[in-house]
């Protein structure tokens, strides 16, 4: 992805590091078009000049897995003003079920870390068997830190729960998601 959205650049008379690529893929996550779409538009905004963080930073669409991500890093940093309010606005364009669906992925994984950690596996070790680059398990071995194995499994049924509550019409989402999330994060 990195490579292509270098090869964008170019054919848009711009110019953009590998390091600002990277930053461009994280953001927007790897969907071509996505990509092609964002590096045309800052292409435009640079004048076909350098592409640099800064432009990214001001001008990228986030994907909706990053806005999760980032959700669920402010809520674990103890940041829920800002997670709440950044959550309400993503439900105004988003469906809660994939809200739902990516908040369950990152608790998941964060499970899986956890109990390989409480076994007394090393990071390296949980990297390699679980097939994930090693700076993720040590940011999620951060993020799993203040969460009992316990906490972790019990915030995987609260959201299957959930999650056919939603799906069920049984729960409003614009209050039961931020309700569970709130839960879980002991916030």
């Amino acid at each position: 992805c990195v490579s292509f959205v270098a090869e964008q650049a170019k054919k848009q008379g711009a110019r953009i590091g590998r390091t600002v690529a990277q930053q461009l893929v994280d953001l927007v996550s790897c969907d071509y078009y996505a990509l092609a779409n964002e590096v045309a538009k800052l292409a435009v905004y640079t004048g076909g000049k350098e592409i640099t963080a800064g432009d990214v930073n001001a001008c990228a669409a986030r994907s909706l897995e990053y806005n999760v991500f980032e959700i669920h890093r402010l809520f674990v940093n103890r940041q829920a003003s800002k997670a709440r309010a950044m959550l309400d606005e993503l439900l105004e364009d988003e469906r809660p079920e994939m809200l739902v669906g990516l908040f369950a992925r990152k608790m998941r994984d964060m499970y899986k870390v956890k109990t390989m950690l409480d076994a007394g596996f090393g990071q390296g070790a949980i990297a390699q068997k679980l097939g994930m680059k090693p700076y993720a398990v040590q940011m999620l071995a951060r993020e799993c830190a203040r969460f009992r194995q316990e906490d972790l499994r019990q915030a995987l049924m609260d959201l299957a729960d959930l999650d056919y509550g939603i799906k069920s019409g049984l729960r409003d989402p614009a209050l039961a998601l931020p309700e569970t999330l709130a839960r879980i994060y002991a916030i």
